[in-house]
């Protein structure tokens, strides 16, 4: 018994171990010796489309419209689709009529569903796919479209960042998991294999555009079977977009729940497309860090059994103080980074482990969900 609880405890903390630490470091030494070298094109201005995609939004979309009027960019037709809105959100886009494009559906039929029978009537050489709660630099677009002046680049993945509406637990945590995420982008994309884009900022190829299955995310679809296709898929930090953190811990947790859920569909769905550096990418990126509840429940469970050793003892105590952090942070909703880091991380595996668990129970989301923080 003693051989197994130390084979589970070294296989599992092995794997997490390489998941937040070794894998970047892999990401980097590999981009040392395959890096690529992106040529973009300061005077590259093809014809764009900024599409934005809308459920139920009256709360933000007056501002989006307007945010998008300030985009400096001279070829920028401005698309929106209303995806069943029953709410202001028609009447007010229809007041910017001289300006932009509306597409309104009255039926919500799932977000990927209203993208395709909107995209047959999109023309322009570049599409850039967003959401109705985040907001542009106004050079957002010019930074995007240069870099596909280089044929090798299929699409472009812009940077979100979050503005924090208050000193939450969440808001303060989000924002520490996504400067993680900005730096496995930057080294992903030095090898021009990023892995999943952003829905609220990325762009592709007006003639690479695929009919979108309903229940897997547009921006984990599009830029994986762009990569199997032998192009770049990378990162361009200087395309900025901005967006609130979510409200509450509940907002937060179905978020994840969703992203979770609809990323493993899109892998069991598509994993005969994803090969090579990408399904390496995946694994290590997303799987693995979807599964990381269950593997820290191994290791404290592990380290519970084995105690009596001074090791396993000392990595027990270590759980056991990381554990009633998260939980101090749960109860008080405390602040410092000594609570809300653990109690964040908690939040985010749990729900990642929810949602792998609707996938096997056969439950997956096709539709669009305003978060409260945008309606």
């Amino acid at each position: 018994m003693e051989v197994l609880l130390e084979i589970l405890f070294w296989f599992s903390f092995t794997i997490l171990f390489f998941c937040y630490f070794g894998y970047p470091f892999t990401l980097w030494v590999y981009s040392l010796f395959n890096g690529v070298q992106v040529n973009k094109g300061n005077d590259y201005y093809p014809s764009v489309t900024l599409i934005i995609s809308a459920y139920n939004e009256e709360k933000v979309i007056e501002k989006k419209i307007q945010n998008c009027l300030k985009i400096k960019y001279p070829k920028l037709q401005i698309v929106i689709v209303s995806d069943g809105s029953t709410d202001r959100t028609k009447s007010i886009c229809k007041r910017y009529s001289d300006y932009i494009r509306l597409f309104h559906y009255e039926e919500n039929q799932g977000k990927n569903t209203s993208l395709n029978k909107t995209l047959v009537h999109i023309e322009s050489d570049i599409v850039i796919f967003s959401d109705a709660n985040c907001f542009y630099n106004e050079d957002a677009v010019e930074k995007l479209v240069q870099n596909f002046s280089d044929n090798r680049i299929g699409c472009v993945v812009g940077q979100l960042k979050l503005i924090q509406t208050d000193r939450s637990n969440i808001a303060k945590g989000e924002g520490l998991y996504w400067r993680y995420e900005h730096m496995l982008k930057i080294l992903e994309s030095k090898i021009g294999q990023l892995s999943i884009a952003n829905g609220s900022i990325f762009a592709i190829r007006k003639n690479l555009l695929m009919k979108l299955e309903p229940d897997i995310a547009n921006d984990f679809q599009i830029p994986m079977r762009i990569g199997s296709k032998g192009l770049l898929v990378i990162y361009e930090p200087s395309a900025i977009a901005c967006e609130k953190t979510a409200l509450n811990v509940n907002e937060e947790f179905n978020r994840k729940i969703r992203i979770v859920n609809r990323g493993l569909v899109g892998f069991l769905k598509m994993r005969k497309e994803i090969r090579g550096i990408r399904f390496f990418e995946f694994i290590f990126h997303k799987l693995v860090r979807w599964f990381t509840s269950l593997l820290s429940l191994i290791i404290l469970v592990t380290s519970l059994g084995l105690c009596y050793k001074p090791f396993f003892l000392f990595i027990l105590l270590g759980q056991i103080i990381f554990y009633f952090f998260a939980f101090i942070g749960f109860i008080f909703q405390r602040p410092e980074k000594l609570f809300y880091v653990p109690y964040y991380f908690c939040m985010v595996h749990w729900s990642a482990l929810i949602g792998v668990v609707k996938v096997l129970l056969g439950q997956t989301f096709s539709k669009w969900q305003s978060p409260d923080s945008s309606r």
